[in-house]
């Protein structure tokens, strides 16, 4: 541990080992970072992370990523999240979290009437596998959640049906800022439903959404959605079936000249 950051990816630590960080982190309060990324701690291993964070007041970044980690690790982690208020960074990619775990995450993070963290700002769980079930449990807990600012579900399989259940979310407001749903096949119909609901948020400045299967019909969709919004600063279309000089391309850069379409 040094300068803040107990780094410990690539170490493929064993469970064992890990009982000692929660003494660690409270003899070395200075550690505001805590890098497991890679480190094949599993399920049991995320549990004793969890509970070496209650009543932790000074780690705000955790990586946890290609850690193997399950809805069963998930479930423990998601209750120590309820009762910490420093954590402001989570790492979670390329795990084994699936609608359950993403369930238990959600109800974490969901504010008022539930009791849940109010402090989290990022939250990454690219690659995995948390569906169009994983996508309703985050939609409904953004409706809530007033810290969030960025949300990362690349490659989650939530499709059209998950893409809904977050406009949804985005519709009656939120605090994100930044939003990756990049590789998730939402095709023309998610796109549909994210642009009616962008046009109606007020916070969200960067949407991301390549390698969705979305072709230039999606377009007038798309440029009606934002028109009237005057908050939304970048929409990422790389990969997917739209021209690069496609004339719709060109009107909706046209009718919001303020918006960045990377294409």
């Amino acid at each position: 541990a040094g300068g803040g950051m107990l780094k410990l990816s690539n170490s493929k630590l064993e469970a064992r080992l890990l009982q000692g960080l929660r003494p660690l982190l409270a003899a070395h309060r200075n550690i505001s970072t805590v890098d497991l990324t890679d480190s094949g701690i599993g399920d049991a291993g995320a549990a004793l992370v969890a509970r070496a964070l209650i009543n932790n007041a000074s780690v705000t970044a955790l990586g946890l990523s290609g850690n193997l980690v399950g809805d069963e690790g998930i479930k423990v982690l998601a209750e120590a999240l309820t009762r910490d208020t420093t954590l402001l960074s989570l790492f979670l990619r390329n795990n084994a979290i699936g609608p359950e775990g993403a369930r238990h995450i959600a109800d974490a993070l969901s504010g008022p009437p539930r009791t849940g963290n109010a402090t989290l700002l990022k939250l990454n769980l690219k690659n995995n596998r948390v569906g169009a079930e994983g996508g309703r449990a985050l939609g409904s807990m953004l409706e809530g959640n007033v810290a969030l600012q960025e949300l990362n579900v690349w490659s989650n399989g939530l499709g059209p049906e998950g893409a809904r259940h977050l406009a949804g979310a985005l519709e009656k407001g939120g605090a994100l800022i930044d939003l990756e749903l990049g590789c998730n096949a939402l095709g023309n119909e998610g796109l549909t439903a994210l642009a009616q609901a962008v046009g109606k948020n007020r916070t969200l400045q960067k949407l991301h959404l390549r390698w969705n299967d979305i072709d230039d019909a999606a377009l007038p969709a798309l440029r009606d959605g934002v028109a009237g919004n005057e908050t939304l600063r970048e929409v990422h279309l790389f990969g997917n079936k739209i021209p690069k000089d496609h004339p719709a391309l060109l009107a909706l850069r046209e009718a919001v000249p303020n918006l960045k379409v990377l294409n």
